[in-house]
């Protein structure tokens, strides 16, 4: 017996606690459930204790949020993460550029006073820019894979 099979045998024992552990346990698999594991978490989410129940719809999310072909929200948060750094550390020195050119080299503290505001900003848009462009390229994918 696997241990899957082991998980979907606790998932109908008669203790809940076993039961609960159980859910919990599928939570953290990370290989793709079976058929069978995913029926079983369904079953779960009507159980009477609402550990168990409240435990396998959040094993049951983990498992089936993927089916559409749309990308996890892991690879989601990791790119607005890199869109956040990107912008964190490129609006610095571009600010720093602008600044300096404009004063024609005499405004090297007020550039020095603009790097972390800059920073900040340049953190903020790519967050902004991240979730978009992120949204936008699911959609396309979503659309493509529907035709």
């Amino acid at each position: 017996m696997t241990d899957i099979e082991q998980l979907i045998t606790m998932l109908q024992s008669d203790n809940p606690n076993e039961r609960y552990e159980a859910s919990q346990l599928l939570s953290g698999v990370t290989q793709p459930l079976s058929q069978e594991a995913i029926n079983a978490l369904r079953t779960a989410t009507n159980d009477k204790d609402a550990r168990v129940a409240e435990a396998a719809q959040r094993a049951l999310a983990i498992h089936t949020a993927n089916k559409d072909g749309v990308q996890t929200d892991k690879n989601k948060t990791a790119y607005i993460i890199f869109c956040a750094l990107l912008g964190g550390g490129i609006a610095p020195f571009v600010s720093c550029f602008v600044i300096a050119t404009i004063t024609m080299g005499m405004g090297e503290s007020l550039a020095a006073m603009a790097v972390l505001p800059s920073a900040i900003i340049g953190i903020i848009v790519g967050v902004i820019f991240g979730n978009i462009s992120y949204d936008r390229k699911a959609a396309a994918q979503k659309q493509n894979d529907k035709d």
